[in-house]
């Protein structure tokens, strides 16, 4: 019996790589035209038969899943669960596992990021699409894309990738966060997080602003807002902290804190002076990150729905033949004690 042609057999021929061959022949972009047409047409002439759909399906389904470095430890660490990064890692791996879906993980270093170096697993497997965690830098994303893998950002956005994403509705938890502080009396309101770092911190500052505009209050920026970081360490995190805080007049009644992490940080900080949290400063965060043994105070924050942001994600990368979309999922507030009403609600 004849051999079977093999996707290696196209690709040897054709000059490409396997890779180049598998995106042709499932009719993907990231190709040029000239590229396309070598490998249909040696594809044809070389009478190479596709696996049948049900053969297809019977197949193992990896995910690529792409983790910056900066995040990538904690990930990988035995107290996966203390984090947003970690938490969607571990949701996604659950639904993809209840997908028949397997996925894999891979750091992504700052050199590779700088070099544009490619993840090895692209040539040692075929994944339905890649998934990524963390904050990487944007060149390499587009690199990504031209792969032309099925990308799909989590938890944060690119403007002008030509990929997917599925994100928390950031813009609307900074509003409401901001405006429960307002409705509570505060009128000091300081917003600190960095927001050139990833999407999801500029579209919450976009929140804290839209509620200040409408108080007819100024939108505060300082060194901790302003700062263009390309890697969050708990090193920079309290220099800019003390940066920012230790040059006010006095304290702030509130603050809206980018995430958890922050208003941890912030209640440590003012602790240390002896202020409290929240009879002399009130504090909100996002995401709810920590669990109910962990969690260092009862911090008032919103939830991000971390269930949903994995499901929509793998809804999207199982059906692949649509254009790109950015997809917004919304969370809920979680009240506790962290915010003190000063005055009667306006």
């Amino acid at each position: 019996m004849d051999r079977k042609i093999t996707l290696e057999d196209i690709a040897k021929a054709a000059g490409v790589s396997r890779n180049t061959v598998s995106v042709v022949l499932r009719g993907r972009p990231g190709v040029s035209d000239a590229v396309r047409a070598r490998v249909l047409q040696l594809a044809e002439s070389l009478n190479y038969e596709k696996r049948p759909a049900d053969a297809q399906g019977a197949r193992v389904r990896y995910i690529l899943v792409l983790v910056a470095q900066s995040v990538g430890a904690p990930v990988a660490s035995a107290h996966a669960a203390a984090g947003l990064i970690p938490r969607l890692y571990l949701q996604l791996q659950k639904s993809a596992q209840a997908r028949s879906c397997v996925t894999a993980f891979n750091i992504v270093s700052r050199e590779d990021e700088e070099g544009l170096v490619m993840p090895g697993a692209l040539s040692l497997m075929q994944p339905v699409g890649i998934m990524t965690l963390g904050c990487i830098d944007e060149a390499y994303m587009h690199r990504l894309v031209e792969t032309g893998c099925h990308v799909i950002t989590l938890h944060s956005h690119i403007d002008g990738l030509n990929a997917d994403s599925v994100t928390a509705d950031d813009t609307c938890a900074g509003y409401v966060m901001t405006k429960h502080l307002l409705q509570m009396g505060h009128r000091d309101v300081l917003f600190m997080g960095e927001k050139y770092y990833m999407s999801k911190y500029m579209d919450r500052w976009f929140g804290y602003c839209r509620a200040m505009c409408e108080y007819g209050l100024p939108a505060r920026t300082n060194a901790y807002s302003e700062a263009r970081v390309h890697v969050q360490n708990e090193e920079s995190e309290r220099r800019l902290l003390d940066q920012t805080l230790s040059v006010l007049e006095h304290p702030p009644t509130a603050i809206v804190c980018g995430e958890d992490f922050t208003a941890a940080r912030v209640r440590e900080y003012y602790r240390e002076r002896g202020l409290r949290v929240p009879d002399d400063i009130s504090l909100v965060g996002f995401d709810d990150v920590y669990s109910d043994s962990d969690r260092p105070f009862p911090l008032t924050t919103f939830r991000a729905d971390h269930a949903e942001v994995v499901e929509t994600a793998l809804d999207l990368l199982l059906k692949p033949e649509r254009k790109p979309r950015k997809v917004v999922v919304y969370g809920e507030p979680v009240y506790r004690e962290s915010v003190r009403r000063i005055s009667e609600t306006v």
